[in-house]
């Protein structure tokens, strides 16, 4: 049966009730091919096709209304579009979504003082955090900065992280994180339609075995400290050493956390890199260490750390300092000695022991471990500490 020149079919169903199919031909059909439709009742089938009928009509009505090379676009851009299974309406969206982002335009420049800003006032990051977010999307603002984030895209991200054959796949890595953050930040505030970090290529760079200070390299080092007591730094090197407390950690760390009695170091959440308050415990051995230090008040880290540091190290006749060095060899020799990979995450503050395994074990022997914590100071007649002036 027809009706408005739609075709429409009485069916009865396998369950004995009566069905009416409609079949739409291509130039009704919103797919541009042959559609069909099914409906309950009869009513319901006429009453789609009219509609269809009415819809067909205003659309010859639009097309009158476009003039001849409007037209030919239409025509050109729908044989254009067919190969990607889309409409012009599909296209005229994708379109107005991309051109004119919900957000409103924004220059990389101009986002990244946002996001400072917002990371500034909600305090979510450390300062040291801040400026390394800030260094970082600075320099990236260097080429970037007055485009739109809208028009950077994720071959100029990219072409960004790998610039530069020289840098660490370490230095990619931070570049691909930092941004990574700063784009879906764009994406969260709606100044881009699209993210073009998904497209980018993550930096893997190779895990090296951690070096770690040999036992002698410590002894060296503990002497030049207190030896040298005009560096004031032996508090530091203890601590970090004997208690693998992160750097970040030592930097904003107080002598009131250390109690030598007890034989304990708070590292409170304010300061705890991963914002959990821990005690740790203090080997015998380095409380004997500490005990030496002339003065036990105040900032564990001494004014002008650098400069003091390098000295040292050159004093105890060390070529080279490796990363991490301190609390590399703290979590590698208290696991040597104890054996207990819980308790050296406990000391270390990790959850876990995958990052132990990755970065802090070392093929340590366990005799070497026993030596290292029985390293003391010298007998009270050979301490002698040149005070600071």
């Amino acid at each position: 049966m027809k009706h408005l020149g739609i075709t429409y079919r009485e069916r009865k169903n396998t369950a004995g009730t009566i069905s009416y199919r409609v079949e739409l031909p291509p130039k009704y059909s919103e797919t541009g091919k042959r559609q069909l439709v099914q409906f309950k009742t009869k009513g319901d089938a006429k009453t789609f096709i009219e509609s269809k009928v009415v819809e067909r009509e205003n659309l010859g009505t639009a097309a009158n209304l476009l003039t001849a090379g409007e037209r030919e676009d239409a025509a050109k851009a729908l044989a254009i579009l067919r190969r990607f299974n889309a409409t012009l309406l599909d296209a005229a969206e994708f379109l107005a979504k991309h051109s004119r982002p919900p957000g409103g335009d924004i220059t990389s420049r101009e986002l990244a003082e946002k996001l400072l800003d917002a990371k500034t006032r909600k305090k979510k990051l450390r300062k040291r955090s801040v400026q390394d977010l800030r260094n970082r999307l600075a320099a990236f603002n260097l080429r970037f900065g007055d485009r739109l984030m809208k028009d950077v895209r994720a071959e100029d991200i990219e072409s960004y992280i790998y610039r530069d054959s020289t840098l660490s796949d370490q230095t990619k890595l931070n570049d691909y994180r930092v941004l990574k953050n700063f784009f879906n930040y764009a994406y969260a505030q709606e100044h881009i339609a699209a993210n073009p970090m998904l497209k980018v290529t993550r930096p893997h760079p190779e895990s090296a075995a951690p070096k770690i200070l040999t036992v002698k390299e410590c002894e060296n080092l503990l002497n030049a400290a207190l030896v040298n007591g005009n560096l004031a730094i032996l508090p530091y090197i203890t601590l970090g050493m004997f208690c693998g407390i992160r750097s970040s950690e030592l930097d904003q760390l107080d002598w009131s956390a250390v109690d030598l009695d007890a034989k304990t170091v708070t590292v409170s959440a304010q300061i705890a890199k991963k914002r959990r308050i821990r005690i740790v415990d203090i080997p015998d051995n380095a409380v004997a260490w500490l005990r030496c230090t002339a003065t036990q008040t105040g900032p564990i880290r001494p004014i002008g750390l650098d400069k003091r540091f390098d000295k040292l190290v050159a004093l105890a006749g060390l070529k080279e300092w490796p990363i991490n060095a301190m609390r590399h060899s703290a979590g590698s020799y208290h696991y040597a000695l104890h054996g207990d990979a819980a308790k050296t995450c406990a000391m270390l503050g990790q959850k876990n022991d995958d990052v132990l395994f990755t970065h802090y074990r070392s093929l340590v022997k366990k005799a070497d471990a026993v030596k290292f914590f029985a390293l003391l100071p010298p007998p009270p007649a050979e301490n002698v500490i040149r005070l600071a002036s």
